[in-house]
């Protein structure tokens, strides 16, 4: 090797670095793991301690398999696989969908516009701005993109600091990011009015489905969300207080939205009604209070066909975007019309601020009046 091309070369770890006789400048030589190509590249220096420092840095990179810095050829797909296996349990089930959402909408689109694009180096911020365009092209919410924008760069963030990615693509902040967000101002959440709740009562019963009726009563009633109600177990139910309480955090293998909150939810009498009923059929105080027909775990896609083939005999239109979530709208407006504190119904939806609590409540300038809807003691966390 030390031939008419190179001046010096010296075997340093993995690498091998060779000075180049035409421009005296420093080169590296590597084959990647698994791969019989050798890969050779430019450092860009005259200078051998800093052609090492650059080595140094290249075979941790190479025994580490962090291949997204050493030359911008990890896969996408491998990107996303390691992050998911790093961050399954670190954070929460629905942040794990988020995430895997938003990585599928981009894969497809790949798949579609640019199936040449394989590795990371090849996502261009370019590529990203026209994924952008054609998400909301196909029909996608532009507050939708903005999602799976800020989901992309906080998986590729993960991988810089990994040491599989230089940079993120999908970097939207103001002023290093190579990708503008639509920022799309945020719509007021839809929801129920009393006489809806009443009317879909009603109307579940006047049907039979037992299942959807007790559901919406529970869900008005708290503001839990889907997955809370649906993890239910009667040993989260605590009847022994003047006015009993739903116990909400993680136990027997399931995490709320946060791993490590706690909530004590008041039941009125309605939905202590519903979940007395309920739990004195489960088998053991570990058991699910709403199941499916066949006993097990109910699904939020299906139970809310189930609510929304109520609609039309109530005179809800298709152009209202109601679901199961919309009763947690309801329950806070309920709770702010009943003259309960902003801070009390934020221990008991989870929320961290006032402004949320009131953008759900689309109550922002509303005169709050009426009177408490739990008439005995509420209990406050920590504090029963």
């Amino acid at each position: 090797m030390n031939g008419k091309k190179y001046l010096e070369s010296i075997k340093y770890g993995r690498v091998l670095l060779l000075k180049r006789r035409d421009n005296e400048m420093w080169y590296v030589k590597y084959r990647l793991p698994d791969s019989p190509k050798w890969v050779e590249r430019s450092l860009k220096t005259s200078l051998r301690k800093d052609a090492e420092k650059h080595a140094d840095h290249l075979n941790v990179q190479i025994v580490n398999k962090a291949l997204g810095v050493a030359d911008g050829s990890v896969p996408v797909t491998i990107l996303f696989e390691r992050y998911f296996t790093a961050e399954n349990g670190h954070i929460s089930q629905e942040s794990m969908k988020r995430f895997t959402s938003s990585r599928h909408n981009l894969e497809r689109w790949l798949t579609q516009a640019h199936p040449d694009i394989k590795l990371v180096k090849h996502l261009r911020p370019s590529i990203v701005r026209e994924f952008q365009n054609c998400r909301v092209g196909d029909g996608a919410a532009k507050r939708t993109v903005d999602n799976d924008i800020t989901n992309l760069h906080t998986i590729f963030s993960w991988g810089m600091r990994e040491g599989l990615v230089g940079k993120s693509p999908f970097n939207y902040s103001r002023k290093i990011g190579t990708v503008r967000l639509f920022d799309e101002p945020r719509k007021d959440p839809d929801t129920y009015s009393t006489e809806e709740y009443r009317l879909l009562v009603q109307e579940s019963e006047r049907t039979g489905d037992s299942l959807v009726r007790d559901m919406i009563v529970v869900l008005a009633g708290t503001g839990l969300r889907f997955g809370e109600l649906a993890h239910l177990t009667p040993d989260a139910l605590h009847w022994d207080y003047e006015t009993p309480f739903i116990d909400i955090r993680a136990r027997h293998g399931w995490n709320p939205k946060d791993p490590s909150e706690i909530k004590q939810i008041p039941m009125s009498a309605p939905v202590q009604e519903v979940l007395r009923r309920r739990a004195s059929k489960a088998k053991t105080k570990r058991s699910l209070i709403f199941t499916n027909g066949a006993g097990n775990l109910i699904a939020e896609n299906h139970t809310r066909d189930r609510l929304k083939s109520l609609f039309p005999a109530v005179g809800i239109f298709s152009d209202r975007r109601l679901h199961w979530h919309s009763w947690r709208n309801y329950f806070i407006i309920s709770r702010l019309d009943a003259n309960e504190p902003v801070h009390r119904i934020m221990q008991w939806t989870g929320h961290d601020s006032e402004a949320m609590v009131m953008l759900y409540a689309k109550a922002k300038s509303k005169a709050v009046e009426g009177v408490a809807g739990f008439k005995n003691q509420v209990p406050v966390m920590g504090k029963i």
